[in-house]
């Protein structure tokens, strides 16, 4: 009975603090609206605007946080002029008709306005005279979007209510009062009830703190006394699972709960696969080397980013994630990007405390096959588990715990880490069945099957000192590749499946990578081309590639004779070819090249050059596994080019696990500059450059010790003989 007698109460608590649902009159609506002093105008260019009192009237007719109401207009620009910023903020008044009590005001304000403001009441029409008199009320810490209500002092009466804002952004987005009511005196009803903490550790002393309001959401006191546990002064201990406290004010009652959280239990370290957050107290977990992480926005891999959570070290040798007065808002949050099936992941565990009975939902954001939301159902006062399953997902960005307004939880999270999906009674290991692989020319493709009681199975592929992990369904096959390999190179792979608990004998399977084929022959004439990396046009120093702060890194690769510039580890990176400098429309190139071998998979692949002030349309192309892929594009019409020195060539937005490059030239149709039969001479007062763009000589004296041979001086070539 105890229980069902919790829910109403709380309930009630949730739905009476609303502003819009008071009972009294607003002594604001259906009266007239006037301006304080002249009505101003601001002005931005050749545009002026002005404040619009109608819209006004209708605010206050009815209050609602809907409707916006500029006291400086919402335009983009920079509002704050020196010349708007001298004209100020449009104050107002309310004529409600006759002379009354007024005991309260409750306004709602934008963002990215008011600080502050000054409130009058007054019998006298109002005038700009009254903004140098004392106000009546003065209100700062506005807050953004936050209903606020101010308690004017006892006994204020008149007949004009007066606002007049007087500190605020006045930026782009002006100056905005989205809600104002007004109401008269009233006794007190006591409305809301809470208690902070909602839940406290169980054995242990805690501060806790009361939160009494009336109709108005105004503090009041209340008579509270406590079941289920004993107070010394403010410090709370909970002999059982939960103390009741109980407030009273005149005829109204009403209750809320603060639960003793205890322990949850610590899992079994076989039931985790790769933990993600554990009760565990060390910072790390077996060997997966992810970091626990206690809250504050973090992005690492592993841990939580859940800024409105607090942390308790609270049960000796576990540690949980807590999370108060949510109020329907994002109860936790998981902020990483992985692939489960990948990875060898069934299941993603969560053990949930609740305070209330609840449903609500564990949320994905950017998944493929588990959908975004996963219901679930809370039950209060205990640790409720929680398994999602992922068998088939093949990535998940965010995971979240939510609710809805109505029907929202304090709630305290443990153990949260990815796990198998077992068959219960199985103690059999399942059968692997025929291995097959695909050699690619740096990774394999694994073809993989399995029999089990167990509707899921685990595999592992062991290659060296690397182990690769995928699951899938009993019975159905499943390919996995591997990257990374070395071209032309002999491996031992030992691989086996297992459903959780049990494990197959290793199976060993021997294979041979491919050879790397040899990099595509240009084509073009050489006084065609501007190469920036192409030993067939005698520039053979590799080019420098930034990765831009991702995890890809370059290193050369030995091709036959030749060496090229490799990427690995690059899937889902940013970087590109940088170090380099030409103006393509000073030389007449019209179009760019690159040769790109795929690894691997198949993938895309986004380019674009950059240049000053400027980067060029993107563009998507198709990058084939285990060969070369050759690109030419139009500077002008593929990327937008139209002039200006290009300095970087991005190579971003990979799904390919990685890639090496070859022959990066810019070239056009017609010879890229005129050849005239000049002696050093002309070279005077300029800088002299061989065909690769080197700075080689500067000046006469210089130019005269140059050895015979074409060089670019000016923009233009010319021999020297």
């Amino acid at each position: 009975m105890l229980k069902s007698t919790i829910k109403v109460a709380m309930l009630t608590v949730i739905s009476a603090v609303s502003l819009p649902s008071i009972a009294q009159e607003n002594l604001l609506a259906e009266k007239p609206i006037y301006t304080l002093g002249e009505a101003k105008t601001w002005t931005l260019g050749e545009n002026s605007y002005s404040f619009n009192v109608s819209d006004l009237a209708k605010l206050v007719a009815v209050p609602t946080n809907t409707a916006n109401v500029y006291l400086f207009p919402e335009e983009a620009g920079p509002w704050n002029t020196p010349e708007n910023l001298e004209i100020g903020i449009q104050g107002f008044y309310v004529d409600m008709t006759k002379s009354q009590e007024v005991r309260t005001v409750i306004t709602t304000w934008e963002g990215a306005a008011a600080n502050a403001l000054n409130i009058y009441v007054t019998d006298a029409v109002p005038t700009l005279d009254i903004l140098n008199s004392e106000p009546t009320y003065s209100a700062t810490g506005l807050g953004q979007y936050q209903e606020k209500t101010f308690l004017l002092p006892e006994g204020t009466k008149g007949r004009y209510l007066v606002l007049q804002p007087t500190d605020a952004t006045n930026y782009a987005w002006g100056v905005k009062i989205r809600s104002i009511a007004a109401t008269a005196p009233s006794e007190s009803v006591l409305t809301s009830f809470s208690v902070s903490p909602s839940f406290v550790v169980a054995g242990a002393t805690t501060p806790v703190t009361y939160t009494i309001k009336d109709q108005l959401g105004l503090d009041m006191t209340a008579d509270v006394s406590v079941e289920g546990g004993s107070l010394d002064g403010d410090i709370l201990t909970i002999d059982g699972d939960y103390a009741t406290f109980t407030a009273t004010a005149g005829d109204v009652t009403m209750q809320s709960v603060v639960y003793a959280v205890r322990a949850p239990q610590v899992p079994e370290v076989t039931a985790i696969k790769t933990p993600i957050y554990t009760n565990a107290v060390t910072e790390y977990n077996g060997t997966s080397g992810f970091i626990v992480a206690y809250n504050g926005g973090a992005k690492e891999l592993g841990r939580l980013s859940w800024p409105n959570g607090e942390v308790a070290a609270a049960f000796g040798d576990t540690k949980c994630v807590f999370f108060y007065n949510n109020s329907g808002e994002i109860m936790g949050g998981w902020d990483i990007d992985i692939n489960p099936t990948e990875k060898g992941y069934g299941s993603l565990h969560l053990d949930v405390f609740a305070t209330r009975d609840v449903t609500g939902n564990v949320e994905f954001e950017r998944t493929v096959t588990i959908g975004d939301k996963f219901q679930i159902t809370l039950e209060a006062g205990k640790w409720n588990s929680i398994n999602v399953p992922l068998m088939g997902e093949t990535l998940i960005h965010t995971m979240s715990i939510r609710f809805n307004e109505e029907n929202a939880s304090d709630i305290v999270l443990s153990n949260i880490y990815f796990a198998p999906l077992l068959a219960d009674g199985d103690e059999e290991a399942p059968v692997l069945g025929e291995v097959t692989v695909d050699p690619k020319m740096s990774g394999a493709t694994f073809t993989l099957t399995a029999t089990d009681r167990s509707q899921y199975v685990y595999y592992s592929i062991q290659i060296g000192d690397n182990h690769y992990v995928c699951n899938g369904l009993a019975g159905s096959e499943v390919t996995y590749t591997v990257t990374g390999l070395s071209a032309d190179t002999d491996y031992v792979a030992y691989i086996t499946v297992g459903d959780g608990v049990n494990v197959s004998e290793p199976k060993e399977v021997t294979f041979r990578t491919l050879s790397l084929p040899a990099p595509p022959v240009p084509t073009h004439a050489t006084e065609k081309v501007r190469a920036i990396f192409s030993p067939y046009y005698g520039v053979a120093a590799l080019p420098a590639f930034d990765n831009w702060g991702s995890a890809a890194w370059a290193a050369p690769l030995e091709i036959g004779d030749e060496t090229v510039l490799s990427l690995n580890n690059y899937q889902g990176q940013w970087g590109g070819l940088v170090n380099f400098e030409i103006d393509a429309a000073a030389l007449h190139a019209e179009y760019v090249h690159i040769d790109v071998l795929g690894s691997a998979t198949d993938g895309k692949l986004v380019v674009y050059p950059v240049w000053t002030g400027k980067e060029g349309t993107h563009v998507e192309v198709d990058v084939k596994a285990d060969r070369w892929n050759s690109y030419d594009f139009a500077l002008a019409d593929d990327f937008a080019y139209t002039d200006g020195n290009i300095f970087q060539f991005a190579m971003t937005n990979s799904t390919i696990p990685g890639f090496a490059v070859d022959n990066f030239y810019f070239y056009s149709n017609n010879d890229l500059t005129s050849i005239s039969d000049v002696t050093a001479e002309s070279a005077v007062a300029n800088k002299v450059f061989d065909l690769q763009g080197r700075l080689v000589a500067e000046g006469e004296a210089a130019a005269h010790n140059l050895p015979a041979g074409l060089y670019i001086v000016g923009g233009r070539k010319v021999i020297k003989k």
